[in-house]
Formats: structure tokens, sequence, C-alpha cells
């Protein structure tokens, strides 16, 4: 069996996380991690199912982190000349401008299974047993984010 392993969105279009893998990862490995954005966490809440995500995070077979934030690139016409940029970007809220890591769960899976007391309760139970982190403040050197990183690589001789 091996140590440990990461897990995070791999795929693009409908399907951004692979059921399948995610078994044969359990399998596997002692510690498995899901690094979850929005995407991620609302497939696995509708294809393993709320209860058995629950299972997995209680009986530790599975470790979460939330992440709110999304990675891209923007696009930019300056006079004629096409200018990308790495960015880090927050989906907003009909409620609020910021919303908790916890609000913007429950509002992910009020949108996806309904508002119902169960719908909050598998909220509840998810928000106790996940971490939420934002990509501009962790995971980087000196805290800057991944997108600033990304940014100074690129001015690198030695990447282009």
């Amino acid at each position: 069996m091996f140590e440990s392993i990461i897990v995070r969105r791999h795929a693009h279009g409908q399907q951004v996380v692979d059921q399948g893998l995610l078994a044969e990862t359990l399998l596997f490995y002692n510690n498995v991690h899901v690094v979850a954005d929005r995407g991620i966490l609302i497939q696995l809440a509708q294809t393993i199912g709320q209860e058995n995500l629950i299972r997995l995070l209680k009986q530790k077979y599975v470790n979460l982190t939330y992440i709110s934030e999304n990675l891209a690139t923007m696009t930019n016409n300056e006079n004629g000349v096409e200018v990308h940029r790495f960015i880090s970007f927050h989906a907003g809220s009909q409620k609020k401008v910021r919303l908790s890591p916890r609000e913007e769960i429950e509002e992910l899976m009020e949108r996806t299974f309904g508002r119902s007391r169960e719908t909050r309760t598998f909220v509840r139970n998810l928000s106790d047993l996940i971490s939420a982190k934002k990509n501009t403040k962790y995971w980087t050197p000196n805290n800057e984010g991944i997108a600033k990183v990304a940014e100074a690589d690129l001015a690198k001789p030695w990447i282009c």
C-alpha cells in the first residue's frame, strides 16, 4: 500500500472527477486527500451520494479541502494585442458579495439538491468535516497566491 495521494480536478467538461479513479485510490493509498472546487464538490455529492461522502470523511478514508476560488487565464485586448494573465477569482452570490465557505457550500448544494432539511443537514455535516482554503493565501511562498507565482515563473528564461 502507498502512503498518500492528492486528488484534484483532472478532466474538462461534464466529468471533473473520475469516481473509478477515486475508488482505486482508496484501495491503494492510506491517505487520500481531495482538493475540491465547486464542480468537484457537487459531482462527488451527486455521484457517490451525500451519505457516502459523509461516511468517507467521518471514517477518515478521505480528507477534503474545499477551494472557494477558481484559477483561470484572462485574455485582454490591449491596442490590438492579446495579453494573457493568470487570475484567481471568486464566484459571487445573489445574497451577498462575500460568502463564508459554509455559506458558499450551502448555496451550491441548495441549487443542486433543492432547499430542504436534508440538504441543510448534509451541509452542516460536510462543513464540520472538511477544511476550506483560498488559492490566494495558501500553498505558495510568502502567501502570494498561485496566480502570482505562475506569472513569476513565466519570467524565468528556462520556462519559455
